[in-house]
């Protein structure tokens, strides 16, 4: 949730389409992105649509996406319904059935905003068209094949995804992936621009001569996104500079008392993502009680990920884990091949299948050939300590990131909730009133 803060893309949707051209070397035949925004009695019918050609006569690759704002599920509140199609030749070679975006969600009066929708419409191209990234999964054509995509249904596809993997299982020839050399990893992750920015440039100039014109536009961009990565990697990491410069917070300010501790940065992971900042507000109240923490921020997050990034920063002071009771959802949120978290629960080679059986139970499949049903992964979750679990990670994250993990402390139960301020002033080692 605390992602990443960028400058904004100001560029048309015809540009964004003419940069996938670019990168995926092949050039525009047509192209109709989202023409409902130009014509308001199409647009109020909440329908947007994208139809677009590239490549040439014979060797066409075409991209065809629906986006949908509907109110069919929560009256009165309008979510994205996605679906979007590549093929090659006329021929399907990829599909995205009916996706709901849980993220986006528009009031009545917001859906008719041209202005929030055009802003919303831009963000979802981006995600349909793809492009180079420095985050491997998002552009790795050359480990993928088009049927593993569109059978595991990836969440890291994109119309460019698909383009290169078929182009590669075409025999067509695909520039090699600069994110994957250790030494550009390492130097983009630590934020060393000066190294890196020699590094890149010895590349574009030098090796990258000697490719084509088509190979050479994706090196070109493919640089461009890491060195982008390499300066907000080095901006986040600097301790001069707030995290407000780096991340899109969620976060509130403690706004009464006086500034007798702190101020500090507080890491508020909630637990209930339905009712996100509830227990924030918790916080908030036992420290505005306390009236010696004016200033501290606290931000609220859920996602492990996003916690591991702004711990390894060096600039959280305290992690408060809202648990009680625990759930199999904890269990539930961390499933996935990639996910290390995950890992260290049901080791490496867990793929993590749910699914619900006839009698409507959900039962939790693993590589290992055990199956959990629901009351038996309650049971399972009851017995870990995940936010130790999830801890660990932290702070082997923030140990290579050459910083102290913060320390942390969990909620579990009411009385704890209560103590909230007590709890988190003997945390932060001061004296208790």
């Amino acid at each position: 949730m605390s992602r990443r803060l960028e400058q904004e893309d100001s560029a048309s949707p015809s540009t964004r389409f003419d940069k996938l051209s670019s990168v995926v070397g092949l050039p525009v035949i047509s192209a109709s992105i989202f023409s409902e925004l130009s014509s308001p009695d199409s647009f109020l019918k909440h329908n947007f649509t994208l139809v677009a050609t590239l490549g040439i006569s014979g060797d066409e690759y075409g991209i065809k996406a629906t986006i949908t704002l509907s109110d069919k599920y929560h009256p009165g509140s309008y979510q994205p319904l996605i679906s979007w199609s590549v093929k090659h030749n006329l021929q399907e070679i990829f599909r995205v059935g009916e996706l709901t975006s849980y993220g986006d969600k528009f009031s009545t009066s917001e859906v008719d905003d041209p202005d929030q929708i055009q802003v919303y419409l831009s963000k979802e191209l981006d995600r349909i068209l793809g492009g180079p990234r420095t985050d491997i999964h998002y552009m790795d054509y050359e480990s993928y094949s088009v049927g593993q995509l569109q059978n595991d249904k990836c969440l890291f596809s994109s119309a460019y995804l698909i383009i290169m993997v078929h182009l590669k299982e075409r025999g067509i020839t695909l520039p090699p992936i600069l994110g994957k050399q250790p030494a550009i990893q390492e130097m983009m992750s630590s934020g060393h621009l000066i190294a890196l920015d020699r590094t890149l440039n010895s590349i574009t100039l030098f090796e990258a001569s000697q490719l084509e014109s088509r190979l050479h536009a994706h090196l070109i961009a493919e640089a461009a996104a890491i060195r982008r990565q390499a300066v907000w990697e080095s901006r986040r990491r600097n301790p001069n500079v707030p995290l407000e410069s780096s991340y899109r917070l969620r976060s509130i300010k403690i706004d009464r008392g006086e500034k007798m501790y702190g101020p500090y940065n507080l890491l508020v992971v909630e637990k209930d993502i339905h009712h996100l900042g509830l227990f924030t507000n918790l916080v908030k109240n036992s420290l505005n009680l306390d009236g010696r923490y004016l200033g501290t921020s606290l931000i609220t997050e859920f996602g492990y990920p996003d916690c591991i990034s702004l711990c390894e920063t060096g600039k959280i002071d305290l992690v408060i884990f809202d648990w009680s009771p625990l759930d199999y959802w904890e269990l539930l949120r961390f499933q996935g091949a990639r996910n290390n978290f995950f890992n260290l629960i049901y080791g490496a080679s867990s793929a993590g299948n749910l699914y619900t059986d006839n009698d409507g139970q959900l039962n939790f499949e693993l590589a290992d050939g055990r199956t959990l049903k629901e009351d038996e992964l309650i049971a399972e979750a009851d017995s870990l300590d995940l936010s130790s679990l999830w801890m660990a990670q932290v702070a082997r994250a923030c140990l290579k990131a050459s910083v102290a993990p913060p320390p942390y402390l969990t909620a579990r139960t009411t009385s704890d909730k209560i103590n909230l301020a007590t709890m988190i002033t003997s945390r932060l080692g001061h004296i208790l009133r």
